[in-house]
């Protein structure tokens, strides 16, 4: 999932003009993930590994970096980058 990442921020990078990071997210349906500590998540080689039931959740408890200009830019940028790959 690292590779596909990093591949998603290059196209991406390419079509806006600068780079960004993109966070690999795999949410694992009806298996409990982590221990007892970690709640329904688990970081795995800088994988976000998190219960599919709490996705929503983990979602939106992490700190907001983009305001919703940026993300419909990303948004346009994406839809162009995944059209010219087909």
């Amino acid at each position: 999932m690292k590779f596909e990442a990093r591949r998603a921020a290059a196209a991406l990078g390419r079509e806006l003009g600068h780079p960004l990071t993109v966070q690999s997210i795999l949410a694992a349906h009806g298996a409990p993930v982590g221990g007892r500590w970690q709640r329904g998540k688990l970081d795995v080689d800088q994988v976000l590994v998190v219960e599919a039931r709490l996705l929503v959740r983990r979602l939106r408890s992490r700190p907001q970096v983009l305001g919703s200009a940026e993300v419909a830019r990303i948004a346009a940028a994406a839809e162009h980058a995944l059209r010219a790959a087909r």
